[in-house]
């Protein structure tokens, strides 16, 4: 699909499904980002406690 626009249905409800599953998908990934972030910081914090020792 990646930008293709002729390839999209012209059903508004295909299109209204369609447009569901992206909100979907995107709310999930950053979901995904946020506990990657999280685990990044915690994992920093942990670094520079073992450096200060």
């Amino acid at each position: 699909m990646d930008g293709d626009f002729h390839d999209l249905p012209d059903d508004p409800s295909a299109l209204k499904a369609m447009i569901s599953d992206i909100r979907r998908s995107n709310s999930s990934l950053e979901a995904e980002v946020a506990a990657l972030k999280a685990a990044s910081a915690d994992a920093q914090a942990r670094i520079e406690r073992l450096q200060l020792l």
